[in-house]
């Protein structure tokens, strides 16, 4: 499909449009940072004009001036030829207050062992320098690099390298880089983010910071020398939020935000403690499987167990409370061929290293690489079956269970739209239906849904500040949130009495909600073409509290907000 290009902007560039960056900055003489900057001290914040560059007036995301309609990447490599610099960015300028943010550093305690008079110790310092001036020859993606042994930085969250590098193995990841091989001649870099259904651009430089003292990257490194897409991406993510130390304590910013940007699909996290019937959860892997698509999961070890399952873990290179990328094949087939669907398959080692190198060179396609990896995960599992010292074995499926705390997949839906539906229930709660036990909820907002087909359903409900600002009269009751779909009794018509039409609904117990960082509910189901109502609800009445209401669909619909 061909995009309106809009007569102000460059048309979107692919990765390919690196050898022709490369041409136009031929050139161009590169000059140091030192002089990129005007000798100006990094604590000062400089002008994006300053700089010669303005990407106010870009096309952008209307909620997130960051996100770029079009790519710019040669707009950028022609104001660098023109002024003879090099790119920085004039949204993420490096400063102290693109590391720190705008508190600056946190404050150090002081020890009560100090004696008196004695300074306090000061927090490690960080500086900028271009990603060219650390490595001679910059590559965004080189052979050889072994994703488990990503070192991630003093501001990177935990959960980061393996959300990487579960994307890097489960897509055509170098597609998301522009450029994506060569280096930037001008110090500009894009990265695509499937972001509301499309695509947007988020642009960076190559600043990253590194410790002063012995001038080692303070970010995210390659176990590779030289490979540098790991330090970009978390630098777009840095941007988004602002800085790298809001990035690293953020509550609204988690693994299941990243994988959804990186996969182009719909990302969930499913937390087995809140789920009812496990089997539900089993048979959704187990449908991709079907679908044959090997499901790619990042999945989190609980902090608390027994000791028993601590061996079991132990044994299989799983960590406690670590974050683990796991390879599951669903259905697993028993000593007569017979499927058996008490059983599944974990693997915690690299998913490559069971491909060929040689014959890993020419999987070139993300189809091919999933059908290979099928085959070969079956070949070790019937090689290493329930043996000690591998990271390979079968599991009872109750037993898989008690391993993991929670996962994060994607269900990947083909044409799928999506919509995006914001909020408040300010002047609309009415309460759970479940625990007032009347009809005084059908006065939540009702979110209308037109559906042309048979369609695989999903929508998620969270508020639009993660959680609770505060507690209203400090009375919230057990149900925190929950989301009800149900057979809309006409077009834009509100349900006055759900007797007998709710399809589905799903809920966030409060008890649950104390051991997450953010409120959200979600919800899945096949439905007929037809109108039906979304209903959120939330577990207080005046609530005030904004919401946004996320919707795909595997086949056209349309959905908008029932007015009052």
């Amino acid at each position: 499909m061909t995009e309106a290009v809009d007569e102000h902007m460059s048309p979107p560039v692919t990765p390919t449009d690196a050898n022709a960056m490369a041409l136009y900055m031929a050139e161009v003489t590169i000059p140091d940072a030192a002089d990129i900057t005007g000798h100006a001290s990094l604590d000062e914040k400089p002008s994006g004009v300053g700089y010669g560059f303005d990407l106010s007036g870009l096309a952008h995301h209307p909620t997130c001036p960051y996100l770029l309609e079009y790519n710019p990447i040669l707009e950028i490599a022609w104001q660098c030829r023109r002024t003879d610099t090099m790119f920085v960015d004039p949204d993420f300028p490096p400063t102290d207050m693109h590391i720190w943010g705008p508190e600056g550093p946190p404050h150090p305690i002081k020890d009560e062992d100090m004696d008196e008079g004695e300074p306090e110790p000061e927090p490690e310092k960080y500086e900028w320098r271009r990603l060219s001036e650390i490595h001679p020859v910059p590559r965004g993606f080189m052979t050889g690099s072994n994703l488990n042994k990503m070192k991630p930085g003093p501001f990177t969250p935990q959960w980061m390298c393996a959300v990487f590098s579960n994307a890097y193995c489960s897509l055509e990841f170098e597609t998301l880089f522009s450029p994506s091989q060569e280096p930037s001649y001008c110090g500009a870099y894009t990265v695509k983010l499937h972001v509301d259904g499309k695509f947007w651009y988020v642009v960076v430089d190559d600043f990253v910071p590194i410790y002063k003292n012995h001038k080692t990257l303070a970010c995210v490194r390659s176990s590779v020398d030289h490979e540098i897409w790991p330090c970009l991406l978390e630098k777009v993510y840095a941007k988004l939020q602002r800085s790298y130390h809001e990035m690293s304590i953020s509550r609204t910013f988690g693994p299941e935000v990243v994988y959804e940007d990186l996969s182009t699909g719909l990302a969930q996290r499913d937390c087995y403690r809140l789920l009812t019937n496990k089997n539900t959860w089993f048979g959704n892997m187990q449908g991709r499987h079907e679908n044959q698509q090997i499901c790619t999961m990042l999945a989190v070890a609980p902090r608390k167990t027994t000791v028993s399952v601590e061996r079991k873990m132990s044994r299989l290179g799983i960590e406690v409370g670590g974050y683990h990328v796991v390879q599951h094949l669903l259905v697993s087939m028993d000593e007569k061929g017979q499927q058996d669907e008490s059983s599944n398959f974990v693997m915690t080692s690299d998913p490559w290293s069971i491909v060929d190198p040689e014959e890993s060179a020419q999987l070139t396609t993300l189809r091919a690489c999933r059908a290979h990896t099928l085959r070969e995960l079956q070949k070790i599992a019937h090689a290493y079956t329930d043996k000690t010292g591998v990271a390979c074995t079968w599991l009872p499926f109750a037993e898989h269970m008690r391993l993991f705390d929670a996962c994060i997949t994607t269900y990947s839906f083909k044409n799928y739209q999506r919509a995006l539906v914001k909020s408040s229930f300010e002047g609309r709660s009415g309460g759970s239906r479940f625990t007032y036990d009347n009809d005084q909820w059908t006065n939540n907002p009702q979110v209308y849904i037109s559906i042309t087909a048979k369609a695989d359903f999903a929508a998620e409900l969270c508020l639009t500040d993660k959680r609770f600002r505060d507690d209203p009269d400090g009375k919230v009751d057990g149900k925190v949130l929950q989301l009800s779909l149900l057979k809309a009794p006409g077009y834009n018509m509100r349900a006055a009495d759900t007797s007998g039409t709710i399809l589905t609904s799903n809920q966030l117990l409060f008890e649950d909600a104390a051991t997450i960082d953010f409120y959200s509910v979600y919800l899945r189901c096949s439905i007929d073409p037809g109108g039906y109502l979304l209903v959120p609800e939330i577990g207080t009445y005046n609530s005030k509290e904004a919401f946004v209401l996320k919707i795909w669909s595997s086949a056209e619909f349309s959905s908008f907000l029932i007015e009052e």
